[in-house]
């Protein structure tokens, strides 16, 4: 009967909400949850892990942070058991599906998600996460509940429990240290078992999306909507992603990004997009190291970049697109693997847009100028030895990096963002020409594409624009007031200018190049008195 009233219960209804929050107040949730915790009669189970999950939403939005970790694992485990059930339930006169258990088992944990458990998590305090996380001072001692009673405390606690005197304060604080260690200990596994039962949501409704064909039951649709939420608050949580990774999160994503048309179209990869913007956000460098290898081997870049194609993709898909490529790039694992997907012909694109939008431009810009960077130290630092060693694909893929951003017009499109932008758009430009500048590559021509795109006029008006930024009014143009960020960027705009004003350099491409003699194409030399006109014009030389 209380099944029953849970589930039926009318929100719109004060009366029949008032007797719901009766259950709850009258401490039927735990009645319940013991009842399904002792009863060995399977019907009897079956309906008390029904009602639990029913009772649930209203009972956490109720309770909020209050319930303890010991409960929170019970009721996640009842919640567990509910997705176990395959054919349908025939009790009395219920018949109950396994799409009812796994409906009622979704709508509950989702609300212990937001409710309890990750404002529960936002809530600890540093030593508290370090525990969970299982870092530092977690890693020194077990977070197993079951070995407090052999927990050897801090030394520093140790040495206070063994002065004379004193002995009143450091009993106190070991058994506050040790209080907070079995908290951490319950709040790890209920994360873990919670962080279980999202991805294994997932990958059931994806599954049982893909078998139903193209449209999709209203009831499979909810449930659809609570794995796509779920999985989002589990990635956009930092101390679950770890945890997310391991339990097979990336493989969910992927397919949902690949996607079906049963799969609720562009809503699920916009969700699965967002979530892998999240994971590879983590602040934690060899966590991010892991979890950025893992993407990489999970198949995600072709996905991702399948995902590039779609001319409908929606802005926010499309910035977390770029945020992702931005990250990857940082490690030269990684960063092989963005070349190889083909994803530098999108960071390309992105660039065109930055009159729209700073933000794309941002973090396109960076993953181009790791790009860039990798390519061009890599060659820079091998002599004829070592290039012999390096494997051909290698030096294959450094030149691909560099003919696409030189063919496909990125240096026009960093030349517009140096003049037009201000911050750290501006030096991220600063920075990409400054390392494209430093090929010389005669068959490329990357110096001279530098030239005849105006670089020399927006290296000048950089300097220019930092000098007076750092001088009073009517004054001279000193920079001993110049900020940190103008002092950098005036020195990687005169690096970059005595690489394209090099008259050697000019010479050797004269004589090695063929544009000279291609029709009307500007001559090496015209482009080298061009950019010097423009340095001295934008008062680069002043």
């Amino acid at each position: 009967a209380l099944m029953r009233f849970a589930r039926d219960v009318d929100d719109t209804k004060p009366e029949e909400v008032r007797l719901r929050d009766e259950i709850h107040s009258s401490g039927g949730l735990h009645s319940l949850l013991t009842l399904f915790l002792r009863s060995s009669n399977p019907s009897v189970k079956l309906i008390s892990a029904l009602a639990v999950a029913y009772v649930l939403p209203a009972s956490v939005v109720a309770s909020g942070q209050n319930i303890k970790p010991q409960v929170g694992l019970k009721l996640v485990e009842c919640l567990r058991f509910l997705t176990t059930i395959q054919s349908t339930q025939r009790i009395r006169e219920d018949e109950i599906t396994s799409h009812d258990c796994c409906r009622a088992a979704s709508l509950g944990l989702t609300a212990f998600w937001i409710h309890t458990l990750e404002p529960m998590l936002r809530s600890l305090l540093p030593e508290e996460r370090l525990l969970v996380n299982g870092n530092q001072l977690g890693s020194q001692y077990s977070l197993n509940a079951n070995d407090d009673k052999d927990a050897i405390p801090p030394a520093a606690l140790a040495r206070r429990a063994s002065s004379a005197g004193g002995s009143m304060v450091s009993r106190q604080r070991f058994r506050t240290f040790t209080s907070q260690r079995r908290e951490a200990s319950g709040i790890q596994e209920l994360l873990e078992m919670s962080i279980t039962l999202v991805i294994r949501f997932a990958s059931f409704f994806e599954s049982e999306s893909s078998s139903t064909g193209k449209n999709q039951s209203p009831l499979l649709s909810d449930m659809t909507a609570d794995a796509v939420l779920l999985v989002e608050q589990v990635c956009a949580l930092e101390v679950a992603r770890p945890i997310a990774v391991r339990e097979g999160i990336l493989r969910v994503l992927v397919e949902w990004i690949r996607g079906s048309p049963a799969l609720a179209g562009n809503k699920m990869k916009q969700a699965a997009v967002l979530s892998l913007r999240h994971l590879t956000s983590i602040k934690d460098k060899y966590m991010a190291g892991w979890i950025h290898s893992q993407m990489v081997s999970s198949g995600a870049l072709p996905a991702i970049v399948a995902l590039t194609n779609d001319i409908h993709l929606a802005y926010p898909a499309r910035l977390a697109v770029a945020q992702i490529l931005s990250s990857l790039c940082i490690a030269p694992h990684t960063r092989a693997a963005v070349v190889e997907a083909n994803c530098i012909h999108f960071l390309i694109d992105l660039l065109y847009e930055h009159a729209e939008s700073d933000e794309l431009a941002t973090f396109a810009g960076q993953a181009l100028f790791q790009l860039a960077a990798g390519a061009i130290q890599r060659a820079g630092t091998m002599g004829a030895s070592d290039k012999e060693l390096l494997g051909f694909s290698s030096r294959e893929r450094h030149d691909r990096i560099l003919n696409d951003i030189v063919a496909r017009g990125a240096i026009a499109s960093f030349v517009a963002i140096a003049l037009e932008k201000r911050g750290k758009l501006r030096m991220i430009a600063i920075e990409t020409l400054g390392v494209l500048s430093e090929d010389v590559n005669p068959k490329r021509g990357t110096r001279l594409q530098l030239c005849e795109d105006g670089t020399a006029l927006a290296l000048g008006e950089t300097m220019i624009d930092c000098l007076r930024r750092g001088h009073e009014e009517d004054g001279p143009l000193v920079g001993s007031k110049c900020g940190d960020e103008d002092l950098e960027q005036l020195f990687q705009a005169l690096c970059t200018l005595s690489n394209i004003l090099d008259p050697t350099y000019e010479g050797t491409l004269s004589r090695s190049s063929t544009m000279a003699d291609v029709g009307d194409a500007p001559r090496p030399k015209s482009l080298l008195i061009k950019s010097c006109m423009q340095t001295i014009e934008s008062g680069g030389l002043k």
